[in-house]
């Protein structure tokens, strides 16, 4: 449907201001990341942008719009003004990643419930500040708190993580993901190609729409198929996948016809 709604969550805690290879701080990696992807998304996305250090009075700032925590729509001005304000970021305090996350989770549970929810998270991962906690410390995982974990599950929202630094806490951003459906990325440099995450966001927050059946039982077992379509490099690609090699289909004569 393309009908998708983000939170752009940045990490501008005193250890972002750490400098990648001796060169420029980690902070720096998040802004052009961030601004990249903004400038990617379409007139169909809403988004907004959530800041978290433990130097703001309840741990977060809405970024933009500064006026009210809201969803706006992804229109060339606005993606404009975003990314000025994106630039002016600065890295301070302590991590309280927690906050920040439910403060997205509370401006997403304001959308509707035609809209796919997500939240594009940019970390190092290391919470040592507030509550909620995000990181429990729970082993074996879900690290994620068991309270945010419940709202990001009740609200249907998918976390995609992006790991900033060398150190990162990769297992607490990589745990995030998995237990909320999203994906995480742990290159630490600059070369992330913020297209294929925003295709990876869009990809996985609209499966639940695409076509899927059950074409009833072979062998003892059901047999299914599944669908879904899957566009990059100006090309859209049909994929079809079943269970059971030996299944009848009901169409192609019982082949595999792909696409281009």
């Amino acid at each position: 449907s393309g009908l998708l709604d983000v939170v752009l969550l940045h990490d501008v805690s005193g250890s972002m201001g750490s400098a990648y290879g001796g060169t420029f701080p980690y902070i720096d990696l998040a802004k052009s990341r961030a601004s990249a992807f903004l400038s990617s998304m379409n007139d169909n996305h809403n988004f907004s942008i959530v800041a978290f250090c433990g130097n703001y009075p309840v741990g977060y700032e809405n970024i933009w719009p500064t006026t009210a925590p809201c969803l706006l729509p992804a229109t060339t001005l606005n993606k404009n003004n975003a990314i000025a304000a994106i630039g002016g970021l600065t890295a301070q305090g302590m991590t309280p990643l927690g906050q920040g996350l439910e403060q997205a989770i509370d401006i997403l549970s304001t959308s509707g419930p035609e809209r796919k929810r997500v939240i594009i998270l940019l970390s190092d991962g290391y919470e040592n500040y507030g509550t909620p906690r995000a990181c429990s410390g729970a082993d074996p995982s879900p690290c994620v708190g068991s309270t945010l974990l419940t709202d990001l599950s009740a609200n249907k929202i998918k976390v995609f993580t992006i790991a900033l630094g060398a150190s990162a806490d990769t297992q607490c951003l990589e745990c995030m993901a998995n237990q909320t459906g999203g994906q995480w990325y742990s290159s630490p440099d600059a070369s992330i190609e913020l297209m294929d995450v925003l295709l990876a966001v869009q990809q996985a927050a609209s499966s639940d729409d695409l076509y899927r059946v059950d074409k009833g039982v072979s062998g003892g077992g059901d047999d299914t198929y599944s669908t879904y379509f899957e566009g990059k490099d100006n090309s859209l690609y049909f994929i079809l996948s079943w269970d059971d090699l030996d299944a009848d289909l009901g169409c192609c004569n019982g082949g595999l016809h792909a696409f281009q």
